[in-house]
């Protein structure tokens, strides 16, 4: 939904400096095969939008609207706008956590085998459509946590990550449209 991009980014950037916040600057978090971080973007990440002129310079100065602007094009993308309220933060969140959630996504609404292809696309989007978006959002964060404890780095960052689950689904569910009251 296109409302709920600012929702991803005070989810992955908290008023308390935890998960990606810039507040923690540039670092290097040992054991982590992302490399060097801000603000959530990895090297590797940076590079690629730097050659396609998104943005300019070092990850290392980056700006927040630069990161930002890498945040919308490369966890948001082209999908974040159009997908149901809470779903989109959770994709989002999946996309930055763990580069290859879109196969999450299609494995949580039915695909299997070689229909499996990591990229959300028209037909992926009409399933989505046609789900329960609450039911929906359960199966991506089960699916999620049960992916991230496969990692052989799960022992090491599994505090982090189990905080940062629990948030991003606190932050889908607050996001879901208020339904109204029957009336009698």
């Amino acid at each position: 939904m296109k409302d709920n991009f600012d929702r991803f980014i005070a989810l992955v950037w908290p008023e308390d400096g935890d998960f990606d916040s810039p507040k923690q600057g540039y670092h290097v978090t040992p054991g982590d095969s992302g490399g060097g971080t801000y603000g959530g973007v990895i090297e590797a990440t940076w590079a690629h939008y730097a050659a396609t002129g998104l943005v300019q310079g070092t990850l290392r100065n980056a700006s927040l609207a630069d990161l930002k602007a890498v945040l919308r094009a490369e966890a948001w993308g082209a999908v974040g706008d159009v997908l149901p309220a809470g779903v989109d933060i959770l994709v989002a969140n999946g996309k930055m956590m763990t580069g290859r959630y879109a196969s999450i996504v299609e494995q949580c609404i039915g695909w299997t085998g070689s229909d499996v292809d990591n990229s959300i696309g028209p037909h992926d989007l009409a399933r989505i459509a046609d789900s329960d978006a609450k039911t929906l959002m359960m199966a991506l964060h089960g699916n999620h946590y049960a992916y991230l404890q496969r990692l052989p780095s799960w022992n090491e960052f599994k505090g982090g990550w189990e905080r940062r689950l629990v948030a991003a689904l606190d932050a889908a569910v607050a996001a879901l449209p208020a339904v109204a009251a029957p009336t009698s």
